[in-house]
């Protein structure tokens, strides 16, 4: 028999797998926990409880709803409400309300169906610039959401600018007519059916066709009056000459796009003296021009109006083409589901297309301007992996821009990177082949983390130098259990953990403690009050201190209805601060009065459910609200009230001890265990295994009577060890109370016989 005292350090591997309960040779498995419920896994080392979800309000009628972030700078942000037909506002842990003092919201285009998917996985996203929000929505058209003020958000039609475009035509057997004048008001008539009821709205591009008829514009030449001349991809025509009897041009080229200007002027011309150059040459067309569709007739005809600024070229006045392409974007075509910001454009994917702005102009989707491709003109790129389910899921900006589609990971980037991107220096390239859900990815450090395709897996994707090539590790290898039955949405929590917080399909949260550069990848679970699902999740900066805040949508049954609260999460205990501080309830509220109350009110929200109470620090007994409110025991000033929850964790099986090779399957026991702890009141430590348990914490005699527990931090030493012998051997640590619970450190006693 051996007997050894063991140290467990860390607690910041997470909960692992049960598959791995035979591997005590896995590097992480001696920071590993077979159980993580309540507890944050910190990168540095120690397991501390989760504060509770403070309650803010509900949906409206407990309605479900879809977050959105709106983050204008730190100090100003909100957590967007999209529901049936409405939009929503929480700012500083609290509802906006407008000037009568009704909650403020505006209407909407977007139905529950259009938010939600099958799965109840969000379809919107959004990409903010200042002030603008631009919204992406499968099967909805795009929009943008302007805020000018906490009342004062308007939501409107995105209407981009010159495009974007789907397949030109390339079939000169198919033509469409145009009569009508070249601004305002026009019919069009296909010779085949082309168009379609869903192409109301849809931007159609009609190129002269007999184009290259007109002649080229050349200098010194004789011409005759009111002639058409292309130059530099542009049309003009030919309005007044100079002095002379004869009509010649000048040396200098038309290039302008607006009004009328002379190709020269004054010069005689030497072979004649009836004639001076220079012809006033008016811009008329870049050779193309653009129309909306108003509305379809038939299959053939339908009515337009010419988009300004796109004015239709005299050739087509009366004339057909072949040239011809469809707006990318129509009841017809279909709609972006996803949207982005890269490399100054605003970015949308759909389909297997990706359609970017131009640079700095965000609403301006022009692909050549005046008939010539710049490098700041838009981009479109399809994008294909060969997986043979290639829809994009969604973007991410990274060094390059990710696109994460069905069958796999596709990075855009420059071809050329020593010069800028655009659309004649773009390269797609394929990455891996996992595929991924329509999860908005969650940007942590140099890295995105995203859904794999299925709903169970977690990949992060991030370029490694080292292999000069992207890559995507699957973080739940060692976790594989905790994201059944899939995972719906995902929202980063930077400050002050570094945590991914993810909404499972049946309402769990559960969260991935995670950094990169030392090696943590820690999940947990956690349970909100005793029966509550999570349905969304949102994060936005703290406005009263340095720190991410976390916002959830939490439905609980009571009474034979569904309530829905939006509650954000509170930090529990502030480091440093008074144990009738501490915040460990869930969907709970704070009363505080200048004189003790006993009479609690104002928790109609919590109506028939049974509650904990942390009353000036010490906990009482619970009760069951009546009547939105609740009757202490004795009165109190300070008193936190809610649902409660249970954070408990359990270590993976011991090995130690044994004299000779593994101490697996051996039996064990333990004879003290040792808790190092800090800032920590109450909770209970024992056997998992027997299901026997023991105080941890015990008050001081010099404690005065009816006076909170002080907040202990240090050793707790040497704990007579409630369980028995045992082959696995674990220690359970617990705590049901709403007081504070930091596990720096297990130090265990351990007996072990010989196999």
């Amino acid at each position: 028999m051996g007997r050894v005292s063991r140290i467990q350090t860390a607690l910041n591997a997470g909960e692992i797998s049960p598959l791995l309960d035979a591997r005590p040779d896995l590097q992480k498995y001696g920071a590993a926990l077979r159980s993580s419920v309540g507890f944050l896994p910190l990168v540095q080392g120690a397991a501390k409880r989760r504060g509770g979800f403070r309650y803010l309000g509900r949906t409206k009628n407990d309605g479900r709803a879809v977050f959105l972030e709106f983050i204008r700078s730190r100090k100003t942000a909100y957590v967007l409400e999209f529901g049936e037909r409405y939009i929503r506002f929480w700012t500083r842990r609290g509802q906006v309300i407008d000037e009568s003092g009704q909650v403020y919201e505006i209407a909407s285009p977007y139905s529950l169906d259009d938010l939600l998917d099958d799965d109840n996985r969000p379809k919107i996203t959004g990409a903010q610039s200042g002030d603008v929000l631009y919204l992406a929505c499968a099967g909805v058209p795009p929009r943008k959401l302007s805020c000018a003020g906490p009342t004062a958000w308007e939501l409107a039609e995105f209407r981009p600018k010159g495009g974007p475009w789907g397949e030109a035509n390339t079939d000169k057997k198919k033509t469409i007519a145009v009569s009508g004048a070249r601004d305002g008001e026009v019919t069009l008539t296909a010779n085949f059916e082309a168009f379609k009821p869903g192409h109301v709205g849809s931007l159609l591009r009609l190129e002269n066709s007999v184009w290259i008829d007109i002649v080229p514009w050349e200098s010194l030449v004789r011409i005759e009056p009111n002639v058409y001349r292309r130059s530099d991809g542009k049309t003009y025509l030919a309005m007044e000459h100079n002095k002379g009897d004869e009509w010649w041009t000048g040396a200098v080229q038309p290039t302008h796009t607006d009004g009328s200007v002379w190709d020269g002027k004054g010069k005689r011309l030497v072979t004649t003296d009836s004639a001076f150059v220079g012809v006033l040459w008016q811009y008329r067309d870049p050779g193309y021009g653009v129309v909306r569709i108003t509305a379809v007739d038939s299959p053939t005809s339908v009515r337009a109006e010419v988009v300004e600024g796109y004015s239709l070229p005299d050739a087509l006045m009366g004339a057909s083409t072949w040239k011809w392409q469809f707006g990318a974007w129509s009841d017809a075509a279909g709609f972006p589901t996803c949207c982005a910001f890269f490399r100054e454009r605003l970015t949308f994917g759909g389909g297997t297309r990706v359609w970017t702005s131009k640079a700095g102009d965000f609403e301006n989707f022009e692909d050549k301007t005046f008939g010539q491709i710049a490098t700041d003109n838009a981009v479109t790129v399809t994008v294909v992996t060969g997986q043979g389910v290639d829809s994009i899921a969604a973007l991410a900006s990274m060094s390059s821009l990710v696109v994460i589609t069905g069958g796999g990971e596709v990075v855009v980037s420059e071809a050329a990177a020593s010069e800028p991107f655009g659309p004649e220096n773009v390269r797609v390239s394929p990455q891996s082949a996992y595929g991924g859900l329509a999860a908005r990815p969650a940007k942590v450090g140099s890295s995105c983390l995203f859904v794999q395709a299925g709903g169970r897996k977690v990949r992060e994707l991030g370029y490694d130098f080292s292999s000069d090539a992207w890559s995507s590790p699957d973080v739940t290898m060692l976790a594989e259990h905790i994201t059944r039955p899939g995972i719906l949405c995902l929202a980063y929590q930077q400050e002050p953990y570094s945590i991914l917080w993810c909404a499972r399909a049946d309402g769990a949260l559960i969260g991935l403690t995670h950094d990169r550069n030392q090696e943590v990848s820690a999940w947990h679970r956690h349970g909100v009050g005793e029966n509550g699902r999570v349905e969304a999740l949102a994060v936005i900066p703290a406005h009263d201190r340095p720190e991410d805040e976390l916002y959830a949508m939490v439905a609980i049954e009571a009474q034979g209805r569904t309530r829905r609260f939006v509650c954000a999460l509170d930090e529990g205990l502030a480091p440093g601060g008074a144990v009738k501080d501490a915040f460990f309830l869930d969907c709970g509220k704070t009363v505080e009065s200048h004189t003790p109350v006993s009479e609690i009110p104002s928790l109609e929200h919590l109506e028939g459910l049974r509650v904990h109470i942390l009353a000036d620090g010490a906990a009482r007994p619970p009760q069951t609200v009546e009547n939105g409110k609740i009757t202490l025991d004795r009165p109190a000033r300070l008193v936190q009230v809610g649902l409660p929850y249970e954070s408990r964790l359990e270590t993976t099986f011991l090995e130690a001890g044994a004299q000779a090779g593994t101490a697996q399957g051996a039996k064990k026991r333990i004879v003290k265990a040792q808790l190092r702890v800090l800032e920590s009141a109450g909770g209970e430590i024992g056997s998992p295994a027997a299901g026997r348990w023991q105080t941890i914490f015990a008050r001081d005699v010099r404690d005065k009577m009816d006076s909170p527990a002080r907040l202990v931090s240090g050793d707790l030493g040497n704990t007579p060890w409630p369980g028995g012998w045992e082959t696995g051997g674990s220690v359970g640590i617990r705590q049901a109370l709403p007081l504070p619970l930091c596990v720096l450190a297990i130090v265990m006693v351990v007996e072990t016989t010989d196999l």
